[in-house]
């Protein structure tokens, strides 16, 4: 079965300003995007330092580190099957089934800004613990892998809200990640109201 990964710890001050808005709601809203915009069954984890109080059906498990640059590469191992990993600002704003049907290897968005490196907002693969134990951050062991691109996979499917949606509007975005500032809640398009719910 897929499993749907996020990682929420409560900000402290290691956590870069435009992180420390998030909450446990933030959680429960991204698995309701999945919901609506998945047809197949999946299992959603949420990496946390403390239990969270979630209202949504959401698997803890103990987070290892609160280290912003370490966090996420203990998502890598905590599936037996297929892994679609999310950043809590991402919002999922069309039909997911396509994508989660892809069967490859490890699968990224380009960086907006930097089209041959990989971004880690989006990330699809099949369970690969060994890399929880490289040296670096998420971002930089995703740099010294080999991957399919998701922007090639999946044309305008995947889009950075500051790079792609600003200047080009939605089109037939299914994720929208914002990498920074500005958040969810500082954007009053309708979209977002709908999607971010």
């Amino acid at each position: 079965m897929l499993t749907i990964a996020t990682v929420y710890y409560a900000p402290h001050g290691r956590v870069p300003d435009f992180a420390r808005g998030y909450t446990p709601e933030w959680v429960d809203r991204l698995y309701r995007g999945v919901a609506r915009h998945l047809s197949a069954p999946f299992r959603f984890v949420c990496l946390t330092e403390r239990p969270c109080a979630f209202t949504e059906p959401i698997e803890q498990q103990t987070l290892m580190t609160t280290r912003w640059d370490q966090a996420c590469k203990q998502l890598y191992g905590i599936a037996a099957d297929r892994l679609l990993l999310l950043g809590l600002d991402t919002v999922i704003v069309g039909d997911l089934d396509d994508l989660v049907a892809y069967d490859g290897p490890l699968a990224v968005p380009r960086d907006p800004y930097h089209p041959d490196r990989p971004c880690n907002a989006v990330v699809l693969c099949p369970s690969r613990p060994d890399l929880t134990e490289k040296h670096g951050s998420d971002m930089r062991v995703l740099d010294g892998e080999p991957v399919d691109w998701l922007d090639d996979l999946f044309p305008k499917q995947i889009r950075s809200y500051k790079v792609h949606v600003l200047s080009d509007g939605l089109g037939d975005a299914r994720i929208v990640y914002l990498h920074g500032s500005p958040k969810q809640p500082d954007i009053p398009e309708p979209w977002m109201a709908e999607a971010w719910r």
